[in-house]
């Protein structure tokens, strides 16, 4: 029976003088080398593919530089994108951007904390004191509900200006623009 002790030193002269050294340069060279791959691909993840290090530090940067609440961009392009198609052209461009409008004006009061399945839930929780709109919304929110319910809905250029400028209305109320 060998009864090898444990012997520190050993350990630490096999360690430091290998009796493969060229082996073991060229492993320790291909797992630095992965060791970077993966370390530069979590990087880039992080800046890249997700948005938690923009949340992190720089919501609050941003907000200070441009003196308006962070994600205000988006929602310029989003609205940009919407009168685009109010432009003179096809009735089912209005009825789009109506609906598209309608759809924004909901992701945003659920982004500002009002509970409910759609928006109608949400404007019922809201009253005058926050919304000057309120009533205006509430009578634009049915002409978009009668346009999805009735294809055959028609919508002028006319009305459909005066509906979308109801909503801009409420952006700014909201301080959205």
């Amino acid at each position: 029976m060998n009864t090898q002790s444990f012997d520190p030193n050993n350990i630490i002269s096999y360690l430091a003088y290998p009796p493969f050294p060229k082996t073991l340069l060229v492993m320790k060279i291909l797992f630095i080398t992965l060791f970077i791959y993966f370390l530069l691909g979590i990087i880039y993840y992080l800046f890249f593919k997700t948005h938690y290090l923009q949340w992190l530090y720089g919501e609050n940067f941003i907000e200070s530089l441009t003196k308006k609440p962070y994600g205000v961009k988006k929602i310029d392009l989003v609205w940009n994108r919407i009168e685009e198609k109010i432009k003179p052209g096809l009735e089912s461009d209005y009825k789009l951007g109506l609906i598209e409008a309608d759809t924004l004006l909901d992701q945003i009061l659920k982004s500002i904390g009002y509970k409910g399945e759609n928006l109608e839930e949400k404007l019922t929780q809201i009253t005058l004191t926050h919304l000057s709109t309120l009533e205006e919304i509430k009578m634009a929110h049915q002409v978009r509900n009668d346009i999805v319910r009735d294809p055959d809905y028609h919508l002028s250029v006319e009305r459909a200006k005066e509906l979308l400028h109801i909503y801009k209305k409420t952006f700014e109320e909201l301080e959205m623009f």
